[in-house]
């Protein structure tokens, strides 16, 4: 392939000459296989959890429970909790906080007290001297949080306030939904818009190429291939800064230990000094091997 010269010729000229350069078609080809333009339109919407689902369908756990409490007389803890199930504390304790519910104790009979002792006396669970009655305080009552949630699945969620107890109450969650928009990019004409769009979903799924290899400028597989994104105004990675040698390394070593142990370097060039310098300036004994 021929190289792609720069020469000072007149830019119309130029162009005639590189239009039918191999390099410029390959180039040319890439930037129509480039993505369209994309909008990101992320948004947050509060939904309801499954427990939230099931308040809305049937009732909040509190107004359950009160549903349950006669409105003369009450009723026994043990069988309310028979009768309204796993959601029975939750609803009775929501309920006794609005003010709708309370619990009186009441003592036991004779004959429930004689036989509580006797299980006592045998071994067994002490019970409680009095039994747990559940009584109304409200002659009527409306479910707010069963309006909150309908409100919010409706899109109109309440105010901050009741909105954080229903998080904590696990009934309302923030989910994110994550969209976007493809349009055709903005530069060139309606047909290369249109082209751009085209090539882009006819290589859907396919894997974009880095590389350019030799093999497939050879055999014209290009022409068909996804490329990936260039961008020809990018600077190059800077060339690294070279070594020392390992010798230099080990000399710089020594060099400066001799410095720390008080010795001063001489501003000589000759790097093979007399037996002196190598042996006798430095206190080497006379019938050292060396």
């Amino acid at each position: 392939m021929p190289p792609l010269a720069d020469h000072h010729v007149p830019s119309r000229r130029r162009c005639r000459l590189l239009a039918g350069h191999p390099m410029v078609a390959l180039l040319a080809h890439a930037a129509l296989a480039s993505p369209p333009a994309r909008l990101h339109a992320d948004r947050q919407v509060l939904q309801l959890t499954k427990e939230g689902e099931a308040i809305v369908a049937d009732g909040s756990p509190e107004a359950i429970v009160f549903a349950h409490v006669p409105a003369d007389g009450g009723i026994l803890s043990d069988n309310l909790d028979k009768l309204v199930g796993p959601t029975a504390k939750v609803g009775l304790s929501k309920a006794i906080q609005s003010k709708w519910l309370q619990v009186v104790k009441e003592p036991l009979a004779q004959a429930e007290a004689a036989a509580a002792a006797a299980a006592e006396a045998v071994g067994a669970k002490k019970k409680d001297a009095a039994k747990k009655r559940v009584l109304r305080v409200a002659s009527e009552i409306s479910d707010v949080v069963q309006i909150q949630l309908k409100a919010v699945k409706t899109g109109n969620p309440p105010s901050d306030p009741d909105l954080t107890v229903l998080k904590k109450r696990g009934l309302v969650s923030l989910a994110t939904i994550k969209s976007f928009k493809v349009a055709a990019g903005s530069q060139g004409s309606t047909e290369h818009r249109s082209h751009v769009l085209s090539s882009q979903y006819a290589n859907w799924g396919k894997k974009a190429i880095a590389d350019l290899s030799h093999e497939m400028l050879v055999k014209g597989t290009w022409q068909d291939s996804t490329f990936k994104q260039v961008n020809i105004d990018a600077g190059g990675l800077p060339p690294p800064g070279g070594a020392l040698h390992p010798l230099l390394k080990v000399r710089s070593m020594f060099r400066e230990t001799f410095l720390e142990m008080g010795f001063e370097e001489m501003p000589t060039q000759q790097f093979v000094e007399s037996s002196f310098w190598n042996f006798d300036a430095l206190f080497q004994p006379q019938q050292h091997p060396a």
